[in-house]
């Protein structure tokens, strides 16, 4: 599964979109689609499991994040 960062204050109401860098690198690099499953995690301990939602060749978006419990 592919995890990109993005900062706590951008995953709002479980959704994220995600920079430029990253959302370049998911496309041009991972070639993710939308629908795929990817993880998030925010650099504060937090992680996030979703799905591509919608990709634009500035932006790519995850929706319907859900927290992944620590082990």
């Amino acid at each position: 599964m592919r995890r990109f960062f993005a900062p706590k204050e951008t995953i709002v109401d479980g959704r994220v979109t995600l920079g430029p860098d990253e959302s370049r690198h998911s496309r041009e690099v991972l070639r993710l689609r939308q629908d795929d499953i990817a993880a998030v995690f925010d650099g504060e301990g937090n992680e996030y499991i979703g799905r591509v939602s919608a990709m634009s060749r500035s932006a790519v978006k995850i929706a319907d994040l859900r927290p992944v419990e620590p082990a």
